[in-house]
């Protein structure tokens, strides 16, 4: 029985040590201080409640502005549109936000190429991952990343730091990386120096 509880805290302490191995990693070779979608994840978590949320790809978040549809409607809206999103992307931040939401209604923008993708086919993997990255932690989040593509993506599914390690040697990149990350916009999710691209 000893053995059996020592083995269980065994793996336990391991698996926390490579979330954490994996934060440390993440911050030091991960360059998202340009990114849109981190700071609009930022304030999905955010929100008190949304009532209204739109869905899709940067046909979505380029023309709905919830400031317009909150005062017009007088409901909270959020857009959840981002870079080349995918409808398994779409359900996935339905799933989320609906988690923490009492949303009413949801609008889904959708174009021909994305209702005819086939998720096993897909070999470019930028619009996945913009959205995994910064959903929390949880089964739905691991089932959306098993299920995007084959295997061959998984260690850069699962593992985001391997997507950059080629990196993990360069000390200017690595010292750069630290700044932008230590300024004000990036801890405050300013949308000072992101990109609308990802």
């Amino acid at each position: 029985m000893k053995k059996k509880i020592k083995c269980i805290l065994v793996c336990f302490l391991f698996f926390i040590i490579l979330i954490e191995c994996g934060k440390v990693f993440r911050y030091l070779l991960i360059d998202d201080t340009t990114s849109y979608t981190r700071i609009t994840f930022h304030e999905m978590y955010e929100q008190e409640n949304i009532d209204v949320l739109f869905v899709g790809s940067s046909h979505c978040y380029r023309s709905f502005i919830p400031e317009i549809f909150d005062k017009e409607l007088g409901v909270t809206t959020f857009n959840g549109g981002t870079s080349n999103q995918n409808l398994d992307g779409s359900y996935m931040i339905i799933k989320e936000a609906a988690r923490y939401n009492n949303i009413k209604h949801i609008y889904l923008e959708i174009y021909y190429n994305v209702a005819f993708a086939k998720y096993k086919e897909r070999t470019e993997m930028t619009g996945t991952y913009i959205i995994s990255d910064y959903l929390k932690p949880s089964l739905d989040k691991f089932q959306y990343l098993f299920n995007a593509s084959t295997k061959e993506h998984y260690p850069n599914s699962f593992i985001l730091a391997r997507r950059n390690w080629s990196k993990f040697f360069d000390e200017d990149y690595i010292k750069n990386l630290i700044i932008k990350k230590g300024t004000d916009a990036y801890k405050n999710y300013e949308y000072a120096y992101v990109t609308r691209g990802g």
